[in-house]
């Protein structure tokens, strides 16, 4: 039984690592958004 419970811990593991990776790049996708937005202003503002 105590094969399945550390089978169950990393697998457990894995699926937080995962999510935390996705966190990750959704946060990097938006702070480019912002700075591509931003630079779109600055360029429409110095027109």
């Amino acid at each position: 039984m105590g094969l399945n419970n550390r089978r169950f811990n990393i697998t457990k593991l894995t699926v937080i690592s995962a999510i935390l990776v996705v966190i990750g790049d959704l946060i990097d996708l938006f702070v480019i958004y912002q700075e591509y937005h931003d630079n779109q202003n600055n360029k429409a503002g110095n027109k």
